[in-house]
């Protein structure tokens, strides 16, 4: 007869992958939030490749544009890998990235902090639409994952 220390209680919540790990449960519950993930990584590389080929003016330095687009390949790369095998904190991340940069834009609007031109300012408002609304369908995807 063995007798053992008694063994410690294990909160199933912390311990379970399936239940921390979005990637390991049900593929239809992930289904959305890897379809916004790898769109998002898909759009934000694009226009970062696509930044150098812009040639209009937009109100903005050539060197900030530029660092943009290779941030955004960045990012793209990471966005699309997340979406690969989302878990709970890489959506977060990029959720979190993506409130960030709609909100770097507001502030941009706001503050005036460059003489944007026509085409600078609505291109600036349609692309923080247009995080804002990927943002919002991966904020649904994380919640039918929990």
């Amino acid at each position: 007869m063995t007798t053992g220390a008694p063994k410690p209680h294990t909160d199933s919540a912390r311990t379970d992958p399936a239940r921390t790990d979005p990637a390991r449960t049900d593929p239809a519950r992930t289904a959305l939030l890897r379809l916004a993930l790898k769109a998002d990584g898909v759009a934000s590389a694009a226009c970062g490749a696509l930044v150098p080929l812009v040639p209009v003016d937009l109100g903005l330095p050539r060197p900030l544009v530029l660092g943009l687009g290779a941030f955004l390949l960045a990012y793209g790369a990471c966005a699309f890998l997340a979406g690969l095998r989302p878990t709970r904190p890489r959506a977060l991340a990029v959720v979190l990235f993506n409130t960030a940069w709609v909100l770097g834009s507001a502030l941009v609007l706001l503050v005036d902090l460059f003489p944007l031109t026509t085409t600078g300012l609505v291109l600036l408002q349609a692309q923080a639409l247009a995080v804002a609304a990927i943002t919002a369908v991966q904020v649904v995807g994380l919640r039918r994952t929990s």
